[in-house]
């Protein structure tokens, strides 16, 4: 209804008003549905793979006991002779000792001998130290001999290789004799050291003189110490083809004769001389005083 002037009636104005707030919540109302219609209606980007981490399926590391360096056969185990390395499990060895356990070895002794960053396995220990840091086989016996350089084969006498002991001595008739009294016994150790040298040799000036230690069996010991008392001892380098020949009971000697390939004269019941000159056995009889040949 319009004024007392002509002019919008209040009634006019409230309705107009609410015109222009319905069309304006339309007009919203729409923008929204527009903009999610065309949300909706964009292809969805495909979710982002999901990597694994590379410690996801890796096995976990466990700490073990190897030596920190190298220790000898006896060697008590301590702190100080032992550190970690960390292994898989797939990686572990059988029987190695792990970190956690090191309690229930300390004071336990080594059986042998180990090099540095070897596994401690409760194979190497023993509640007890050895009797000797050398593994000597039941029936034999360690024995060492004083070489100079030309005894010991100018220093190629080391570990692990094989000698022939030989003994040189006078005789009853004063007669120097040679006699080989063991063949093929292992060299143990020169000096101590029970490993070899890195350029095959253990060098010996002329000045000095070293040990060298042979594993042989009691008899043996027992020869090599009654020859040690009655002469000198000298050792022949053996090469590897010799070590398995059979060994024969008697012992043979050496002596001018046979170096120079001739018999001593052996006299026979018939009073004839036989001899052996230039490889050659001949036979003598003393005739008017004079040896003469018998045909």
């Amino acid at each position: 209804m319009g004024s007392r002037f002509g002019g919008p009636s209040p009634v006019q104005i409230y309705v107009a008003k609410v015109r222009w707030i319905v069309a304006g919540l339309s007009a919203t109302i729409l923008v929204l549905v527009a903009s999610l219609v065309a949300v909706v209606g964009q292809p969805q980007a495909a979710p982002a793979p999901v990597r694994d981490s590379p410690s996801r399926f890796q096995s976990p590391r466990i700490e073990v006991l190897v030596s920190r360096g190298a220790l000898s056969a006896g060697t008590e185990v301590n702190d100080t002779v032992l550190t970690t390395v960390a292994l898989s499990s797939e990686e572990l060895p059988e029987g190695v000792v792990l970190d956690r356990d090191r309690l229930s070895i300390y004071g336990k002794f080594l059986r042998a001998g180990l090099p540095g960053g070897h596994f401690i396995s409760q194979q190497d220990l023993s509640d007890t130290p050895p009797i000797s840091s050398v593994p000597i086989p039941p029936g034999m016996r360690l024995v060492a001999i004083l070489v100079d350089a030309t005894t010991a084969v100018d220093g190629f006498v080391i570990p692990n290789t094989r000698v022939d002991v030989i003994w040189s001595f006078t005789d009853k008739d004063g007669q120097r004799q040679i006699a080989k009294i063991v063949p093929t016994a292992k060299v143990v150790s020169v000096d101590g050291k029970r490993n070899r040298e890195q350029n095959g040799r253990h060098e010996i000036s002329e000045q000095n003189r070293s040990r060298v230690s042979l594993l042989v069996s009691d008899e043996d010991a027992q020869r090599i110490e009654y020859a040690r008392a009655s002469g000198t001892l000298s050792l022949v380098l053996v090469g590897d083809g010799h070590i398995d020949e059979p060994r024969s009971a008697s012992v043979s000697t050496m002596n001018k004769d046979k170096v120079l390939r001739q018999a001593a004269p052996e006299r026979k019941a018939d009073g004839h001389l036989s001899l052996i000159e230039n490889g050659q056995r001949v036979t003598r009889q003393l005739i008017d005083g004079v040896w003469q040949d018998v045909r």
